[in-house]
């Protein structure tokens, strides 16, 4: 018999994968304890449990005589810390075949890149030392860059409404990007990374229409200047346009806008430390903390 439990990378759920010989039907027990019939413990598996098939995980450890079948156990009592899991065939009296594993905390995250973490602390910049400098005079003496898609109530002018829009470019590429190990804590960990198109909007708003022309050009040159940096910073393949319109605040009093749009890609990463390895010793079937 063999026994694999994979922890989900987003915590709170273990990927069973068993082998049994041929005929017959697996019966596996997760309990809080190392032992099988512990009265707190639960049947996960039996024979009325649908299952899918598998192939061995380890193909150094892959015995030929056995059938594969996986299980997905998503039990609330994985959010409590470690699990034991046993493994024997149903109706059988032997011995139990057991793993533990802890599956309460996530071992994967997603660092995102967000395009506009990058653009909007380096428009602030900019719209700063132009008021500073007296190339533009607002009334509160500063921009404002609000992150949404319409003029509320109250909100000053001029000012420039941010908005965000990611999407997958079509099938993610990029795939794994490797491991690597901390030196400083000894942990190791696996990356994954996928491409996004992400497409800021910029839409710079104020009751003259020479302020927002100003503002417009001051934004837009801006962002041509900090292409290069952008592109460094993972905002790849950048397009830069721009567009003038004509809004209304709440009350329908019009003001004039101008909307300024950076369109690129931008790398997602996933993280997935690697917090069980395989066991040295040959023949051994069980997962165990690295």
């Amino acid at each position: 018999m063999r026994l694999y439990a994979f922890p989900a990378p987003s915590g709170a759920a273990v990927r069973l994968v068993f082998g049994l010989p041929p005929g017959q039907a697996p019966h596996i027990r997760a309990t809080p304890s190392s032992d099988p019939m512990d009265p707190a413990g639960r049947d996960v598996v039996t024979p009325a449990t649908r299952c899918l098939p598998a192939g061995a995980p380890f193909v150094a450890l892959e015995a030929p005589a056995l059938e594969y079948r996986q299980y997905v156990d998503i039990h609330p009592s994985l959010q409590a810390g470690p699990v034991y899991y046993h493994l024997r065939s149903w109706g059988s009296v032997g011995s139990w075949i057991s793993v533990e594993v802890d599956a309460s905390r996530p071992l994967r995250q997603a660092l995102v890149g967000a395009a506009r973490d990058l653009l909007r602390p380096r428009l602030e910049w900019h719209l700063a030392r132009a008021v500073e400098e007296g190339k533009v005079r607002p009334a509160l003496g500063y921009v404002p860059i609000l992150e949404q898609s319409t003029l509320a109530k109250d909100d000053p002018l001029p000012c420039v409404l941010l908005k965000e829009s990611i999407a997958p470019v079509g099938l993610p590429i990029g795939g794994a990007r490797g491991e690597w190990r901390d030196l400083g804590s000894g942990r190791a960990y696996r990356e994954y990374g996928y491409r996004y198109r992400a497409r800021v909007d910029l839409l710079v708003l104020s009751e003259s229409p020479s302020e927002r022309t100003d503002l417009a050009h001051l934004i837009h040159g801006a962002i041509l200047v900090d292409q290069p940096l952008l592109e460094d910073l993972g905002w790849r393949g950048l397009e830069v346009s721009r567009m003038t319109q004509m809004a209304f605040d709440p009350s329908g009093f019009p003001v004039f806008g101008e909307e300024v749009t950076v369109d690129g890609e931008i790398e997602v990463v996933v993280r997935e430390e690697l917090a069980y390895g395989l066991p040295q010793e040959p023949g051994v079937s069980l997962e165990v903390p690295l």
